[in-house]
Parts: structure tokens; C-alpha cells; sequence
């Protein structure tokens, strides 16, 4: 499954998703910045993922609503780590992804 991982930067949260949908469930996933990337580039993505997931419920109005129907939320809240690597973000991370997990049910690795 094509999964674009959303949050404000794309360094940290989004990273940290994206690495985890990767290496554990073999999603192709990609993290992106709603602030940082352009209007362009966003919409490129937003097109190719089959799945947006977004970590803060107010995202959701960073992604145009004709794709409104591929989000999902991973809610993780803000920010507060600023590591894609600390231990409590990742653990916040299987958390909130135990929650949707029917949402990734497609990936090759999932049982």
C-alpha cells in the first residue's frame, strides 16, 4: 500500500510513521510536510498515496477534499520529541497505529 505520512515539518513524526509502515507492515511509505512542501509537490503526493495518514486530528484540513476519502488518523498529537528515534514516540506510534489497524490490513507483511 502507498502511504504519505502527514505532519507540519516531515522530520519527525511523519518520519517515524513512515519508518514503521515501512519496516514492519511493508507499506511504501513516504513522510511529508503540509508547511514546507509546495502546493505542487503536495498534490503529486496526495495522488499517488493510497492512504494519507495524518497525526494530529486537525490536519485533515492541510489535505484537499477530493482526497478526504484516503485519510486517516494517526493521532499522536504534537510534536514533543523532536527525534523521529525517541523511544516514547514510538511507543506512542504502535499505540495509535494498534487503533487503525484494520486501515493497513493491505500490506504484505500483516497477518
Amino acid at each position: 500500500m502507498k502511504i504519505l505520512c502527514l505532519c507540519r515539518a516531515g522530520v519527525v513524526r511523519s518520519v517515524a510513521l513512515a519508518k514503521i509502515l515501512k519496516e514492519l507492515f511493508g507499506h511504501d511509505a513516504l513522510s511529508v510536510s503540509w508547511q514546507y512542501n509546495s502546493k505542487k509537490t503536495l498534490d503529486i503526493l496526495f495522488e499517488w498515496a493510497e492512504t494519507i495518514a495524518i497525526v494530529e486530528p486537525g490536519y485533515h484540513k492541510y489535505v484537499p477534499k477530493r482526497y478526504s476519502s484516503k485519510v486517516v488518523l494517526v493521532d499522536i498529537g504534537e510534536d514533543d520529541w523532536h527525534d523521529a528515534t525517541h523511544p516514547e514516540l514510538i511507543d506512542k506510534l504502535y499505540k495509535a497505529l494498534a487503533k487503525v489497524r484494520e486501515k493497513f490490513l493491505n500490506a504484505r507483511n500483516i497477518n
